[in-house]
């Protein structure tokens, strides 16, 4: 089972950035961006 939280591409400042979560709960919000989240790449036409 995979994690359901995933970095956003945008930076909130210098040290954090945004966070999406994916689980049926969702949200997002912002944390520091030593925390090891993955990335989830997404290819748009």
């Amino acid at each position: 089972m995979g994690t359901s939280i995933y970095w956003s591409s945008s930076q909130f400042d210098g040290s954090n950035a945004y966070y999406y979560n994916f689980s049926p709960t969702g949200g997002q919000g912002t944390n520091q961006k030593l925390t090891l989240y993955s990335v989830r790449p997404v290819r748009a036409f």
